[in-house]
């Protein structure tokens, strides 16, 4: 996994998954293209007390086919799963999506995007980002 610090805004991130200003929940919209040059794997989004979880389900993407972009605004995930080719094969199904994937989750204003892990196991990607701690003013 590759993980890259941007500095710069991130302005792509409508019809993706956004977030309401002042509500608590988040609010998952679907793509309204019809078609795209990417896939979008699934993926939860989980807060606790301590930080938001990003939960994406990529069984089968090696983990150097995965790239992570933290913006000061969002955090964009990026990837390849490559296509299993069997030599002399005759396909009779093909449900499993391959080629490019990418999605991008809107950062809560409490997000430190300066506090990020991640680790991937058994086809889930897991990235953690800690919350800013508040002062108490």
């Amino acid at each position: 996994m590759r993980y890259r610090r941007v500095s710069n805004r991130y302005a792509e991130l409508g019809g993706e998954i956004s977030r309401a200003f002042g509500e608590q929940s988040w609010e998952f919209v679907r793509p309204r293209a019809v078609a795209s040059p990417y896939f979008r794997p699934a993926v939860d989004v989980v807060e606790t007390l301590e930080s938001y979880l990003v939960i994406v389900e990529l069984p089968g993407v090696d983990e150097d086919d995965i790239d992570i972009f933290v913006h000061p605004d969002a955090l964009v995930v990026s990837g390849r799963r490559r296509c299993i080719e069997v030599e002399g094969a005759r396909w009779h199904a093909a449900e499993i999506r391959y080629g490019a994937f990418r999605f991008c989750v809107p950062l809560p204003a409490d997000a430190d995007p300066d506090a990020i892990a991640a680790s991937a196991a058994r086809g889930l990607l897991r990235i953690s980002i800690q919350k800013r701690v508040r002062g108490i003013a």
